[in-house]
């Protein structure tokens, strides 16, 4: 499980824990996202709390931006898909998904 109280420096490991958090919309005290990197993207693993599957997706980032997709499956790149930013406040990180409709989703993870 994640421990939200840490002090610590966030890292890319951490926001690809939010993220999951973020885009499967689930509380991070009763996740576990188990995170690798294979040297291009970021690998992650998540068990549903609900069905019991597991997710895998993979991730990278780009200067301010997160790309993701489904890990065997297309990346979250294309001009029709939502785009998802992320900003690092000390120990807090703010992830935003801006869809091409223009609304907005914002959520702060520390």
């Amino acid at each position: 499980m994640y421990n939200l109280n840490t002090k610590k420096r966030m890292n890319n490991q951490d926001i690809c824990r939010f993220l999951m958090s973020f885009l499967y919309e689930i509380d991070l005290r009763i996740i576990d996202v188990n995170v690798e990197y294979n040297g291009e993207y970021y690998i992650t693993k998540y068990k549903s709390v609900v069905s019991g599957e597991i997710i895998d997706s993979k991730i990278k980032f780009i200067d301010d931006k997160i790309i993701w997709g489904n890990l065997n499956g297309r990346w979250r790149d294309d001009n029709r898909d939502s785009v998802i930013t992320y900003k690092i406040y000390g120990n807090k990180v703010k992830i935003k998904e801006t869809f091409v409709s223009g609304k907005k989703l914002v959520k702060e993870f520390n």
